[in-house]
């Protein structure tokens, strides 16, 4: 199975089930696509119908929150991308059964920690002499 076979597609759908709220909103959600199955995603953004353009996916600009809202939307792909590709990297394949794992580590991934602080939780759980310690904590 070669990377490009096996690539997820993503895409923006808008109001798949054809409901709306009470508010007379419906969901924008992002399809995951690979081999003839798809799985969706909420983004937990609701807009009105007239407010999505359906040609080039996306809410169109008579939203007052579209820059905002489009940006949030392509973050999400972005992410969602990135945690498949790391995953392809890690173990050569990703298919989208296991696409689950995004979520379940979404909080997890949003908490990013900076390298010093990595670094310095790694040395409190080492075993090293008091001598190697020392020296990897001036370093």
């Amino acid at each position: 199975m070669s990377l490009i076979n096996s690539k997820i597609r993503y895409s923006l759908v808008f109001n798949r089930k054809g409901q709306l709220n009470q508010f007379g909103d419906a969901l924008i959600q992002i399809r995951a696509y690979q081999f003839g199955k798809s799985r969706y995603f909420s983004t937990g953004i609701y807009i009105k119908p007239n407010q999505w353009d359906h040609r080039n996916r996306k809410i169109k600009s008579s939203h007052p929150n579209h820059f905002v809202y489009n940006q949030q939307l392509n973050r999400l792909i972005e992410k969602i991308e990135a945690f498949e590709i790391k995953m392809i990297n890690r173990h050569g394949s990703f298919p989208l059964q296991r696409l689950h794992e995004y979520e379940e580590n979404a909080s997890q991934l949003e908490e990013s920690i900076s390298f010093t602080e990595f670094f310095e939780y790694e040395l409190s759980i080492s075993q090293m002499k008091p001598d190697s310690f020392k020296m990897y904590k001036l370093t």
